[in-house]
């Protein structure tokens, strides 16, 4: 989450803050169960109320990119 208080280089070169009731996390794109260590790329992996439970009508393409909390621990 950004705010408008937030300098424009900050607003668009970081990730910011990750707001009230939802976890987040850097995993290895090849094996998402395993946690990077801060300073490495991966990819980033949010988890909370704020998703989307999956494509409308397309459950193979939210098998492709949603991956169960319990499958990638928090």
């Amino acid at each position: 989450m950004k705010t408008i208080d937030d300098l424009v280089k900050k607003r668009t070169d970081s990730l910011r803050r990750v707001i009230p009731h939802v976890a987040t996390k850097i995993v290895d794109p090849s094996e998402w169960s395993r946690s990077l260590r801060i300073g490495k790329r991966g990819k980033f992996v949010v988890s909370g109320y704020l998703l989307m439970q999956g494509y409308l009508n397309n459950s193979a393409r939210t098998g492709e990119v949603l991956v169960p909390d319990w499958e990638v621990v928090l």
